[in-house]
């Protein structure tokens, strides 16, 4: 209901949300305390989104794999290639 009242398909919020992430996983590395919490928000934001539409994600190689709950029907898949941070 929210992404058609924003006018938005599902693939293009999950590019949105992969492109935050992986921004944030260019930009921050862990530290001695463990991970930052803009990775931790990036990665809530895109786990919050796939419970909210009934999919989960992968990450295989250098893309982002989209798929269903019960039956692992593949949905998309979006290249995912952060960068080490200096």
């Amino acid at each position: 209901m929210f992404l058609k009242g924003a006018n938005i398909d599902r693939e293009e919020l999950f590019r949105i949300l992969v492109e935050d992430y992986e921004n944030v996983k260019s930009t921050y590395t862990n530290t001695m305390l463990g991970e930052p919490r803009e990775i931790t928000y990036a990665k809530g934001k895109l786990d919050g989104a796939c419970m909210a539409l009934g999919i989960e994600y992968e990450i295989i190689e250098e893309k982002i794999v989209f798929k269903t709950f019960m039956s692992d029907k593949k949905v998309f898949e979006l290249p995912f290639k952060p960068e080490k941070p200096w």
